[in-house]
């Protein structure tokens, strides 16, 4: 889930504090590797968006060092490019979160989808359960009631769950942030239906490959009672995150699941990233129609047909 409308606070440094922790940036693990000496390492200018004027190595290093200083002593902070990741997990189960789930899945999403990465740092917070989430929530961020299992900031370039949950929630998230650099115009049906896709996923070295989920029993309760919506209507809606919005993260994942089975994912999100902003909304399902061989007037019954083999009766 994604979280792009936010009024709350934000801890900032002030200037002078973030030179002061260059300093220390000697003591920071980066990568198992020294970071630079900090005579070399520039003042990090005022704002977090200028990280982006600093070689990507050095601004691993002040992430790290700004992330260091924000939380308690029992937090590890560990830089993995392009994340910085802090967690109050035991250090080597959070060496296995990053090694088995974030950078694979990293790895496959570039290979498969992802063309342009993220020119500053994305920060990842993985809480260890619900208590340090609304803590910290709560001092860093103002935050009161933030979401059980996890959300991303485009506006902070930030990713936040618990995860204890699984590892569903931060595949979910890393593909939200991905996109954001690759394809800053993804329509919102899209970005939660591929993001959701990933929250049951087997991860390959080339690919993500979704598989159905707890949001298949929602799409088979609409189904039911016989108010499941065209694809047309779907990708139209201007209020997806309204209060239909359950029903439409199901409609969304399980439309993306099928192009993933029965056409071409890749090819649909290569063509609607070249599109993007050109076009009507449902000039997408023209694309979904391409890719899957088949009329656009049949799209409607194609996925219809397809939705009971996975949903059951």
């Amino acid at each position: 889930m994604e979280h792009e409308d936010f009024g709350r606070g934000f801890l900032i440094l002030p200037v002078f504090h973030c030179c002061l922790i260059i300093t220390f940036l000697v003591s920071v693990r980066v990568a198992e590797a020294a970071p630079p000496a900090p005579a070399q390492v520039p003042s990090p200018p005022r704002g977090r968006q200028t990280l982006a004027m600093l070689d990507f190595s050095t601004a691993l290093g002040v992430e790290a060092a700004l992330m260091r200083a924000q939380l308690p002593a029992t937090f590890t902070v560990r830089a993995a490019s392009p994340f910085v990741v802090a967690s109050d997990l035991p250090p080597v189960e959070l060496d296995r979160v990053i090694a088995q789930t974030l950078l694979p899945a990293h790895q496959a999403l570039n290979v498969r989808y992802i063309r342009r990465a993220p020119v500053v740092p994305v920060r990842v917070y993985l809480f260890a359960g619900q208590t340090s989430l609304a803590v910290l929530s709560r001092i860093l961020w103002k935050d009161d009631t933030p979401p059980v299992y996890g959300y991303s900031r485009k506006d902070r370039n930030m990713m936040v769950m618990d995860i204890s949950t699984g590892g569903g929630t931060l595949v979910h998230e890393l593909t939200h942030v991905m996109m954001w650099a690759d394809f800053p115009a993804v329509p919102n049906w899209f970005n939660e239906g591929l993001s959701s896709l990933h929250e049951a996923v087997k991860i390959f070295p080339d690919r993500l490959q979704g598989l159905p989920n707890w949001r298949g029993g929602v799409l088979r309760e609409v189904i039911r009672k016989g108010r499941l919506r065209t694809l047309s209507e779907l990708v139209s809606d201007p209020d997806f995150y309204g209060k239909n919005s359950d029903v439409n993260y199901a409609h969304a994942r399980y439309f993306c699941l099928f192009l993933q089975d029965r056409c071409d994912l890749k090819r649909f999100y290569e063509l609607m990233k070249a599109a993007s902003g050109t076009a009507s909304p449902t000039t997408a399902l023209v694309r979904a129609a391409t890719v899957c061989s088949v009329p656009e007037a049949r799209l409607e019954m194609e996925f219809q047909a397809y939705l009971p083999k996975l949903l059951g009766p």
